[in-house]
């Protein structure tokens, strides 16, 4: 099972495990959650605690043992539902205090792969059509994501024109264009531009993710783009 969803919306491994396990289990005591996941009874204990806490486990006793319980899956939505719908209320707030809005490029550096998820994650805040060229690298840990992303692309009909190396593999969606350059080169850095933001990615540890937000610099390299697709294979 990919477990990655999983840590997007804030779960550490070993709270994962625990939770796959009370899953699967059912009403357990630590001790056999211990020995199901093979985690130390006492960060068991800690797990269940914090677990109970976020509200995704409960807790019964029976004959004078406690023993644990998971909530529903379907309850993980909810939750989200929920988050999304606090963080709405606030959002005007949060603009009010941002700082992003003046003549000069802003520039941000991301660490990580959810760093870079949440860089590319900025299209669907802009909702604007947007090109790219591809790192030809792959990576399954960003499948799911890939795979989500285009889905939302679509749903929000946003279009995307993409420059992949030959012969390699891309995620794509009904509204995506795709053309080819020479295999013969390394493409290990990829790029985006979407509206008046640019995002370089490289996708080799450490995972940096660049974004700057610039016009002038935005048209440049949209001009980059446009040169490259002129000539890139059909």
């Amino acid at each position: 099972m990919d477990t990655a969803v999983l840590k997007d919306i804030g779960l550490d491994d070993y709270e994962i495990k625990v939770y796959l396990a009370l899953l699967q289990e059912g009403a357990s005591a630590a001790m056999a959650i211990s020995r199901k996941t093979k985690v130390e009874r006492t960060t068991v204990y800690r797990v269940l605690e914090s677990l109970i806490d976020k509200g995704l486990a409960s807790f019964i006793v029976e004959n004078e043992v406690k023993k644990f319980k998971a909530v529903e899956p379907e309850k993980l939505l909810v939750q989200l539902r929920e988050k999304e719908e606090e963080l709405k209320k606030v959002l005007p707030e949060l603009n009010n205090l941002s700082k992003l809005k003046g003549t000069e490029p802003n520039i941000e550096i991301y660490r990580g792969l959810s760093g870079v998820k949440s860089m590319i994650r900025d299209i669907l805040v802009l909702k604007k059509d947007y090109v790219t060229i591809l790192a030809e690298k792959e990576l399954d840990e960003l499948s799911l994501f890939f795979r989500l992303f285009m889905k939302s692309i679509e749903k929000e009909n946003i279009h995307e024109r993409a420059l992949i190396k030959e012969g390699s593999r891309t995620y794509k969606s009904k509204n995506t264009e795709i053309r080819y350059l020479p295999k013969n080169h390394r493409y290990s850095t990829g790029f985006g531009v979407c509206g008046n933001l640019v995002g370089i990615v490289l996708l080799a540890e450490p995972f940096l993710a660049i974004k700057i937000e610039s016009k002038e610099l935005a048209d440049t390299f949209r001009s980059y783009f446009e040169i490259l697709w002129k000539v890139a294979k059909r």
